[in-house]
């Protein structure tokens, strides 16, 4: 979204799945999270990046039907280069971009999942009522990753926007 408001030429529209713009919790705003959640999250992935991936992979996943799908986010986590990964997390967790979803110029439609821990409902409410041309699409799926989850579904959802 960020890139469209520089360049709107290049987009004709954006599809999201489950994006937020603060994920910190403050007076007015319900991100999901509390700044201690986010300095303990930052704190084990320093002292532990293997510990971090097993505990963080089966929660965003929310598919304990199908483990399968939290190990190969484990993995993924796990294979990630540890410095890398939490200076993303510290800069993705940390940032405010409200501001800018008003300036969005193009249609922008949210696809996202009615239970998702890294962000809730009320973020995806926020943002359409922000983006001047938004359009949301609950997916039949559960968690942060549905695309690994239900990709059938998330494809599916896609072409029907495209």
């Amino acid at each position: 979204m960020l890139a469209a408001m520089k360049r709107p030429d290049l987009f004709k529209q954006i599809i999201a799945i489950g994006p937020s713009p603060k994920y910190l919790n403050d007076a007015e705003y319900e991100g999901g999270f509390e700044r201690e959640d986010i300095a303990d999250l930052l704190s084990m992935m320093e002292r532990n990046h293997f510990e971090w991936a097993g505990y963080l992979a089966p929660i965003v996943m929310e598919n304990s039907q199908r483990p399968e799908l939290a190990e190969q986010l484990r993995k993924s986590f796990a294979n990630s280069n540890p410095e890398i990964s939490r200076r993303f997390a510290e800069v993705l967790f940390l940032s405010d971009n409200r501001a800018y979803l008003q300036k969005v110029s193009v249609p922008v439609t949210i696809m996202y999942c009615a239970v998702d821990v890294i962000v809730p409902v009320g973020v995806i409410e926020y943002m359409a009522a922000q983006i001047p041309q938004c359009t949301l699409v609950e997916l039949n799926a559960a968690g942060h990753y549905p695309h690994v989850s239900s990709p059938q579904e998330v494809s599916q959802a896609i072409m029907a926007i495209l």
